[in-house]
């Protein structure tokens, strides 16, 4: 079952609701993990796009949420600073 699934996808064909529900009761063994690798190695891009996210400004917020480390009505000594520079 899982050979003939992982070709159907190979080949661009969609799985059915049937299929994947067989998939996700099939024990967990060496032939699902292969497919999965190849599928995986075959159609996934090789390429990818790293990005960073940076706070404009920490800290100082006006919010009195108290699970968040940037409320300013909690002491939590993190850095503080103000909007930065369009080019940072």
């Amino acid at each position: 079952m899982i050979e003939e699934l992982k070709e159907k996808v190979l080949q661009g064909h969609p799985v059915t609701q049937t299929e994947m529900k067989a998939v996700a009761s099939h024990p967990h063994d060496e032939a699902l993990y292969r497919a999965a690798e190849e599928i995986t190695k075959r159609c996934a891009s090789k390429v990818f796009d790293m990005c960073s996210i940076i706070n404009a400004k920490s800290g100082r917020c006006p919010e009195d949420c108290k699970w968040c480390a940037q409320s300013a009505h909690y002491r939590t000594n993190i850095q503080t600073y103000g909007i930065i520079p369009t080019h940072e």
